[in-house]
């Protein structure tokens, strides 16, 4: 989901980086925009065991736009469940790290859900990773605070980091904290430009924007209506769950 609004806030912030308006000496910035980072990988390290969220994935695939909204449930140290809510309304998938054989196993949703038939693939298997850019293995809260800030310590030892901290912006109805990052187009970086707004009372992050360097989306990542420490266990990551549709033919 990447509203007009959300466009109208890049654009605002991009004006806003190029308008020279930006007092605080770059240093300081920089170190702003990754001690807020790095405070959030230690809140979430600490203190989140699961979480369950409506998460909106947005990417750039061969010059295509593809949007997703998946209600996922994660649990540590890396259990996923994905439910598609579109495309492919239905359609399931289970991660466990170190159980099945580190294989996923999924199901297609739509019409076809109604007889599931469930296969149980490498998550970096063709079939798994149609449509995506990343295997299941890199989904997560914690994998994204992980590649944040791999890239500004990366960028900032390289002396490339150019990073902002924009203030407080309202998002899902709670104030959070935005942080944007320039890096010179290269190999060695992800992408041009982010902005990610940092949760200020939960101290997570709830969204991150990707640009190339003509300004273009290239990825999108927002977990809505995030809730903590809800409980989960091993049941919730169980293909025999009978709330679950994999049904019995699991290939």
């Amino acid at each position: 989901m990447l509203s007009n609004k959300n466009f109208i806030v890049v654009s605002w912030v991009v004006a806003m980086l190029f308008s020279g308006m930006f007092s605080l000496e770059a240093q300081t910035q920089e170190n702003a925009a990754l001690a807020i980072l790095k405070d959030s990988r230690d809140r979430y390290d600490k203190y989140v065991e699961d979480y369950t969220a409506t998460f909106y994935k947005t990417q750039r695939i061969n010059n295509a736009i593809k949007n997703e909204v998946i209600e996922i449930k994660f649990m540590k140290p890396f259990c996923v469940y994905f439910k598609f809510l579109k495309p492919d309304a239905g359609k399931e998938v289970i991660y466990v790290e170190g159980k099945n054989n580190n294989k996923l196993i999924g199901h297609l949703g739509g019409a076809i859900s109604l007889i599931p038939i469930s296969r149980w693939l490498s998550p970096t298997d063709p079939m798994a990773m149609a449509g995506n850019k990343y295997p299941i293995t890199r989904t997560g809260i914690g994998n994204m605070l992980d590649s944040l800030i791999s890239q500004y310590d990366l960028a900032q030892a390289n002396g490339d980091l150019e990073a902002y901290y924009m203030g407080v912006e309202i998002l899902d109805g709670r104030p959070t904290h935005v942080i944007v990052r320039r890096l010179p187009p290269s190999k060695d970086y992800a992408c041009y430009f982010s902005v990610t707004n940092i949760d200020i009372e939960t101290k997570l992050p709830i969204r991150n924007v990707s640009l190339d360097e003509n300004f273009e989306l290239l990825e999108m990542y927002y977990y809505s209506s995030i809730k903590v420490n809800v409980g989960l266990t091993e049941k919730d990551f169980d293909p025999n769950n009978s709330a679950y549709k994999f049904g019995f033919f699991k290939l």
